[in-house]
């Protein structure tokens, strides 16, 4: 029970931290906020690790792909 709860938290923490970091991105329009922070509250299991990469893993590597 303890870890599901955990589990819980955590993801809501993560969502949290990724619509903060969709929200202060300078290389996004405001479309393309809305739409990832959509996706992101929605089908964050599957779409956090797709953000990551191809926006924060991408970014530190100097491949950023979307713009």
């Amino acid at each position: 029970m303890f870890f599901h709860i955990f589990t819980i938290i955590e993801i809501w923490v993560m969502i949290i931290i990724y619509i903060v970091r969709i929200s202060t991105n300078l290389n996004f329009d405001q479309s393309n906020k809305i739409v990832w922070i959509v996706l992101i509250f929605f089908g964050s299991i599957i779409t956090m690790p797709i953000y990551w990469y191809l926006c924060i893993w991408q970014e530190k590597s100097g491949k950023l792909i979307m713009n």
